[in-house]
């Protein structure tokens, strides 16, 4: 049973690192534990020098282990079998080859049979390995010299070790069913939650595609319909006005001409009435094409000049080059991006409502202070102490100081109009390229 990469490591019931990290600290202790016995508190035995070379090795095997499962890397059954079972056939030899029943080395049995019973999980397999065990140690101990001395209660000595072994394994057989049926039930649970999660996701990618289709579809509308119409309005009127004019009818030609600006803002705010129901950005936050967009209808709408101008801003991973580039380029996350689009997009309105200009220049510069964009018009300006006053300008301050920007506009009676915003710098993937 495998796992997928976004399930947690115990959902791989085919990695048994949870329980060999108790199998490897129970043989550190026996191990040492034995060590103690016949080193420390006994004589040394020359008899144990094969048992000790089979214990070393057993450490060494150990110390791999333990390593691999500080690395947390994982460990496979078959590992955890030839682990266990290496330990059982060193431990028979070794009590076959040296004192036999009275060899004390029996104790690292233990956590050999419990290994086992912790990777099989069967209980039927694991009562055939403690059998199979507990036979060839019986064995070693009844019919292999010195044999056992009835005198000192060595057959019920012999009888409590093989019941030791059973029970040994039984409980860690239970142990190990037990924990992972509780890991089943925790996968099933997180498999559960997952799929609710996907659930809602999906559930809500469906929503707002069906909303986007929504809006596609009145967008459309109104381009085939409202938008068109007032497309051949102001192209009416001009034309009326026009020969109204040539034909001597002045006047008329005069109020027509003041309908020319309310026809154009008309189908101006149509226009944006329509970009806002569609993304004013594509996916990769094409800033350049959205303003560029842009700039070409208000100024085919308003026959007001636009002069674009950005600089030091990385488009879809190109460099747009302008006055003074110091050759440090910025990628806008697309919220601040689209932010910055609909201020530009205000302003532009308010310069045909308002200002009665023939020319616009938008700049929009990354400097190392943040982002500047600025929009400058030749128009009539008015009287800067009326700036709050209106002029749609509450729309653009706004969005500005959700950006955490400044805002402010430069004008006087004549002389034109400058709207400044200055943004703090963003977080956005820098990149340096050679000058």
């Amino acid at each position: 049973m495998n796992t997928t990469a976004s399930e947690p490591s115990y959902a791989d019931f085919d990695d048994y690192r949870h329980n060999q990290r108790i199998v490897v600290i129970i043989r550190w202790f026996l191990l040492g534990g034995w060590a103690i016995v016949n080193h420390w508190a006994a004589p040394y035995d020359q008899s144990l020098l094969y048992v000790d070379l089979i214990g070393l090795v057993i450490v060494a095997l150990n110390v791999r282990l333990h390593i691999k499962l500080r690395r947390g890397e994982p460990v496979g059954r078959a590992t955890a079998i030839a682990m266990s079972l290496f330990d059982v056939i060193a431990i028979t030899a070794g009590i076959a080859i040296t004192n036999r029943f009275t060899n004390s080395f029996f104790i690292m049995y233990y956590p050999a049979l419990v290994g086992l019973a912790l990777v099989t999980g069967s209980r039927s397999m694991s009562m055939i390995f403690v059998t199979a065990v507990t036979g060839a140690y019986a064995s070693i101990s009844i019919f292999m010299a010195p044999g056992l001395v009835l005198d000192n209660a060595d057959d019920r000595r012999l009888v409590t070790r093989i019941f030791v072994m059973y029970i040994v394994v039984l409980l860690a057989n239970l142990i190990i069913r037990a924990e992972r049926a509780k890991r089943a039930e925790a996968v099933e649970a997180e498999r559960a939650r997952a799929s609710e999660n996907l659930e809602l996701v999906t559930a809500s990618q469906e929503e707002r595609l069906r909303a986007a289709e929504q809006r596609f579809r009145i967008r459309r509308e109104i381009h085939d319909g409202l938008a068109q119409s007032l497309y051949g309005l102001s192209l009416n009127i001009e034309s009326i006005a026009a020969q109204a004019e040539s034909s001597g009818a002045v006047e008329v030609g005069e109020r027509l001409a003041k309908l020319i600006p309310v026809a154009r803002n008309a189908l101006l705010e149509t226009r944006h009435y329509m970009l806002d129901l569609s993304p004013m950005l594509s996916e990769q936050g094409d800033v350049r094409s959205a303003l560029e967009n842009l700039a070409a209808e208000f100024q085919n709408i308003s026959d007001i000049e636009v002069d674009l101008n950005i600089t030091n801003l990385n488009i879809d991973g190109e460099q747009v080059a302008g006055p003074g580039d110091a050759g440090e380029q910025i990628s806008l996350q697309p919220e601040v991006a689209t932010q910055i689009c609909r201020i530009i997009q205000e302003a532009l309105a308010n310069v045909l409502r308002h200002s009665g200009a023939s020319k616009v220049t938008v700049n929009m510069e990354h400097r190392p202070t943040g982002i500047t964009v600025s929009i400058e018009d030749n128009g009539k300006g008015f009287d800067s102490a009326n700036v709050s006053g209106g002029f749609g300008l509450g729309h653009i301050a706004s969005r500005a100081e959700e950006l955490g920007g400044k805002f402010e506009v430069i004008t006087s009676d004549g002389a034109g109009t400058r709207i400044l915003i200055e943004l703090p710098p963003q977080p956005p993937q820098k990149e340096v390229t050679a000058k």
